[in-house]
């Protein structure tokens, strides 16, 4: 990945209750209105709004080592213990290319332990509420489309969807799901079908 052409000594300040926040961040744009990584920091401009905080670059390095050296001595211990700051750990501790780097074994067990990993119903059903009723614009949509396009799934794949829809219960959802379609909307269906038949004996 390339090195960032900036790396800045940063303070973030909420401007409703005062408490700041010292971080390292690089960059190829200064004014990228990135505000920091705390948690509690996070909270705030979810409660407050970002135009409710104010961030001063404090030094700019070509060096991003520099920049850690300097976050290390400005946020030690002391700062830390103080009450108006959203730091909660010591300085100079990020990673050192601004990014985390993977070896390929460890690629390996994240892919291997996300294969392992299932999810409760519980969970699942938060899901579903959650996406539930969400529009996809047509942008999105496109890129969904594009990005399956010239896939292929295997013969597992196939049979594994073909089991799932031969399980009543699953069929039972779909049809409770399934709402029914007006007049207008059937008779539209049907001219975008025979549009295309229409087109594709054309061609």
């Amino acid at each position: 990945m390339k090195e960032k052409r900036y790396h800045t000594v940063y303070r973030t300040t909420c401007l409703p209750n005062g408490k700041q926040y010292i971080g390292v961040h690089s960059t190829d744009i200064l004014d990228d209105e990135y505000l920091g990584s705390s948690k509690s920091l996070k909270d705030d401009i979810r409660l407050f709004g970002t135009d409710c905080f104010d961030k001063e670059i404090l030094i700019i390095y070509q060096d991003r080592q520099l920049a850690l050296q300097k976050e290390k001595e400005l946020v030690d211990l002391c700062w830390i213990h103080r009450k108006d700051t959203y730091n909660l750990s010591e300085g100079g501790a990020a990673y050192p290319h601004g990014y985390r780097v993977f070896s390929p074994e460890h690629r390996a067990k994240l892919s291997l332990a996300g294969r392992k990993k299932t999810l409760s119903p519980e969970h699942r059903t938060r899901i579903s509420n959650a996406t539930r009723g969400k529009l996809v614009s047509p942008e999105t949509r496109n890129k969904i489309r594009n990005a399956r396009l010239g896939k292929h799934l295997s013969d597992e794949a196939r049979a594994k969807i073909t089991a799932s829809h031969r399980i009543p219960e699953r069929k039972q959802k779909m049809t409770a799901r399934r709402k029914p379609l007006s007049l207008e909307h059937r008779k539209r269906i049907s001219q975008t079908l025979t549009e295309r038949y229409h087109n594709h004996t054309i061609q």
